[in-house]
């Protein structure tokens, strides 16, 4: 939980006060010397006591928080709480091309990506219907949107490695996109290594995701300086050699912030579980201006009765 607001009426709050303060001291040392020139002195101890000509401070710290609490409530102070998304509908579309073999992250890229897709899974709870798609030269539907968890984890265990050379990131979020209803809100969470040389193009995959009202988080794995030139061969079911280019920051960057969705980057298993962890946590905000304006009209209130009373003896 925290509280954000505008400091666009930071340098007014500083200045009010700061006036409010030499007024106050100027006001206080006017009425010293009317109290002295036309007053009666021995009246007033009698009445007051002795110390009727000592400042009280009371008044000037209620005034200086209530310009400080109008300020704030009109720099539109909002408290953001983190709340468990489940308004929302999900489809995961996991990389499988064979880049994905790869072991920097443990196991593989692959497996890791399966199984902590799993752990996010039983994170969202029961009200969100999950699908899956797995994509490497074309993307393909694994699972339909369903809450039923047990499907799910089967799907997600049976996605293998594709046969199809490429990576076709936009056909995977065009597919990822039409399996979703209009009933929630609906969210794609892509996991990808590489960039799209297959399918559809990527602006062509942000207009159709954008037309069905469709966010798309993306997670790109592995490291960002890896040499285009690179080669090797990769041990594995379907394996062959195989390049590793630099994750393509643009291409991602440009489909999640088009969508409205977040694009980060893994280069280990703990990156990624907490980059697909916090993926389903949004933020829940609450305007609070009002508050602040009620608390300065109260302590308005209370510096005008303060100021009736044993606080302001001199007229």
């Amino acid at each position: 939980m925290r509280l954000v607001f505008t400091d666009q009426f930071a340098n007014i709050i500083l200045l009010l006060n700061g006036l409010a303060i030499l007024f106050y001291i100027g006001a206080k040392k006017k009425n010293r010397q009317r109290a002295m020139k036309f007053g009666n002195y021995e009246t007033l101890q009698k009445v007051a006591g002795k110390d009727f000509l000592k400042s009280s401070h009371v008044m000037l710290v209620t005034r200086l928080g209530a310009l400080t609490l109008l300020m704030i409530g009109l720099s539109n102070p909002v408290l953001v709480q983190e709340v468990s998304d489940t308004d929302s509908d999900y489809v995961l579309a996991i990389d499988s091309s064979s880049s994905m073999l790869e072991s920097d992250i443990r196991p593989t890229r692959f497996q890791a990506s399966k199984d902590i897709s799993k752990k996010f899974v039983r994170r969202l709870g029961n009200q969100s219907s999950i699908g899956i798609v797995s994509f490497a030269g074309t993307a393909d539907k694994v699972q339909s949107p369903t809450k039923n968890r047990p499907e799910i984890f089967t799907a997600i265990d049976s996605v293998e490695i594709g046969s199809s050379a490429g990576t076709a990131i936009g056909s995977a979020v065009s597919v990822s996109s039409s399996m979703l209803d209009d009933e929630r809100n609906k969210t794609v969470v892509l996991i990808t290594d590489g960039r799209n040389n297959a399918g559809i193009s990527i602006n062509e995959s942000i207009k159709l995701a954008n037309e069905q009202n469709v966010t798309v988080h993306t997670i790109g794995l592995g490291e960002r300086n890896r040499s285009v030139d690179r080669y090797e061969i990769i041990d594995g079911e379907n394996a062959s050699q195989a390049a590793f280019p630099n994750l393509d920051v643009e291409q991602l960057s440009s489909i999640s912030n088009s969508t409205g969705g977040e694009f980060t980057t893994a280069s280990n298993s703990s990156a990624l579980e907490d980059a697909l962890i916090n993926l389903e946590k949004s933020e829940a905000r609450t305007d609070i201006s009002t508050f602040f304006i009620i608390g300065a009209a109260v302590l308005l209130l209370l510096e005008w009765v303060l100021g009736n009373t044993k606080y302001s003896i001199l007229p």
